[in-house]
């Protein structure tokens, strides 16, 4: 369970909803005018720490250190609407660093999820 710990550090929370809920951006361009390292240190330093975090989680998951059903259970539909919205900027840093694996296990995560929600 210390990998739920990370729900219960309120800076942590705060930056994840604020990315998901609050933050908008049209394009690739957009998001790094927006969010980016040089434009905005500390929204990208939040964006950073979540989906490294998500990556970690999606490590520990093809690597089997992890149930499916556990991580279902506390991430569900937050992290498949987490990667849909920023499935842009990640394929954008794959182009850009030349690295199709670039959170690749974050990817991994997504995929292990979204084959678990319910189908209308």
């Amino acid at each position: 369970m210390q990998i739920h710990s990370q729900w219960n550090d309120r800076a942590f929370i705060k930056g994840f909803y604020e990315i998901l809920n609050i933050w908008e951006w049209k394009d690739n361009e957009d998001f790094w005018a927006k969010y980016g390292q040089v434009a905005n240190e500390d929204a990208f330093i939040t964006m950073t720490e979540v989906i490294w975090y998500f990556e970690g989680v999606g490590q520990l998951l093809r690597d089997k250190l992890i149930d499916i059903r556990l991580v279902d259970a506390m991430y569900s539909d937050r992290v498949v609407r987490l990667w849909e919205k920023s499935y842009p900027i990640v394929m954008g840093l794959r182009e850009q660093y030349r690295n199709p694996d670039y959170y690749s296990n974050y990817e991994y995560l997504y995929k292990e999820l979204k084959k678990r929600q319910v189908k209308p």
